[in-house]
């Protein structure tokens, strides 16, 4: 699970900024929501969930890309050429500091150990990389690993691995790590055993939704529809869940990408996406509705409207994250789905039933009411504040002074925490 994750010096982000989903005991107001029980002092309980609201152009969207951009470093460093840049772009908004390192740092919790890993790079070169584990029972934690840039000593970098974590190539590793590559990328894809959990989670543990990834993820839902009639079903509770009435759903599988119905958003991909698009398998969805005289109607779901294609996609990642206990990291998707439904499908990752591992959802919106219905604490209200030099500030609701019974929205739209458009 997420515990924690900071940012320094990345697009609007100038200075360090930390979202963290752990619980705040002295926030007042909290109500009943279930919360995951870590065992670890320092972070005791954490949420399910984390709410980033802000104006247009606050954050919000950088934020979101500031984890997504860690992920991909960690992915793919190992596999660049030596003189690559780590970033093609400038990292950080701040031009006239784009020399200053951006510092990325994420604490997890994973297989009952908590995990402290961050890097601070440039567009040239890794400046510093750090790994901390903790196990539930240790008072304190241990460096696994860290390097620091030195340029007056040999290989440029100071190093340090403790051998119960790095248990060969001490002398090796300082030697095949380049600069502009992270050394959690390089051990892993060299099979260093003891850090390949760490690496699973960076990469495959934290899943990322917005606009332009939906297409795989209604092919994601259409094979898991396909090949188990028990993920079917469940597929189909959470469709009725979200007030989308339907008898069932039928999957065909198609020959190529050119009969899938939403090809025209293909082009919005990537190249890896749309490769993977290209070389698997692709399908046509019907969803089965019933008439006045419950006779069964196939609609194609390109004919549904927007809300309920985007409840759909999303379907695949809710229920494989609860699942899996992923984390989902999702930017504004809400905005083609009613608030209500939006508000039950984030409800599903506080649902002691069906959610009982450490599967959670952060989301960016602009639907302030959410706070006011119990959904979230107010410790998982995060808001973004443009300031006058263009940089960003991120901040808890819970930091505020502010105990009255006044809904949260009508103060939030008087402007009484930042956060919001300046429109005379």
């Amino acid at each position: 699970m997420l515990v924690e994750f900071s940012i320094e010096n990345f697009r609007v982000f100038h200075t360090r900024q930390t979202l963290s989903l752990v619980v705040d005991s002295n926030a007042s107001g909290q109500s009943h929501n279930s919360v995951i029980k870590t065992g670890f002092s320092v972070a005791p309980d954490v949420h399910h969930q984390a709410g980033i609201f802000g104006a247009n152009g606050a954050g919000k969207t950088s934020l979101v890309a500031a984890m997504s951009f860690m992920r991909h470093i960690v992915q793919d460093s190992f596999s660049e050429s030596p003189d690559d840049l780590i970033c093609e772009e400038p990292i950080s908004f701040k031009f006239e500091e784009e020399s200053n390192p951006s510092v990325f740092e994420l604490v997890f919790i994973d297989n009952d150990t908590l995990y402290e890993y961050g890097f601070s790079i440039t567009r040239q070169k890794v400046l510093e990389e750090w790994l901390e584990a903790r196990s539930v029972k240790a008072e304190e934690a241990t460096c696994v690993f860290s390097r620091e840039y030195d340029p007056t000593i040999v290989n440029d970098y100071k190093w340090y691995f403790d051998p119960d974590y790095i248990d060969f190539g001490i002398e090796y590793w300082p030697e095949v790590t380049r600069p502009n590559a992270l050394f959690l990328s390089v051990a892993v894809r060299l099979n260093l055993k003891s850090l390949k959990n760490i690496y699973h989670w960076i990469t495959k543990q934290v899943i990322f939704v917005n606009s332009l990834t939906l297409p795989l993820y209604r092919l994601q839902a259409a094979r898991l529809i396909r090949s188990e009639e028990k993920y079917k079903t469940k597929f189909i509770e959470y469709l009725r869940r979200l007030d989308i009435e339907i008898d069932d759903i039928i999957v065909n599988e198609l020959k190529n990408v050119e009969g899938l119905s939403f090809v025209n958003k293909l082009e919005s991909l990537n190249g890896k996406q749309l490769a993977q698009l290209q070389t698997g398998k692709t399908y046509e969805i019907f969803l089965v509705r019933l008439d006045k005289e419950r006779k069964r109607i196939n609609i194609p779901l390109e004919k549904e409207s927007t809300g309920v294609g985007v409840v759909f996609d999303m379907g695949g990642v809710v229920l494989t994250s609860i699942e899996k206990g992923q984390t989902v990291v999702v930017d504004e998707m809400n905005n083609g789905i009613h608030p209500l439904a939006f508000r039950e499908l984030i409800s599903m990752y506080d649902d002691t039933e069906n959610c009982t591992n450490s599967a959670q959802i952060i989301f960016t919106s602009h639907d302030v009411t959410i706070p006011d219905y119990e959904i979230i604490d107010r410790d998982q209200v995060w808001l973004i504040e443009r300031d006058s030099d263009q940089s960003s500030s991120l901040f808890s609701y819970s930091d505020t002074e502010d105990n009255s019974s006044t809904p949260f929205y009508k103060k939030y739209f008087q402007g009484q925490f930042g956060a919001i458009p300046l429109i005379s």
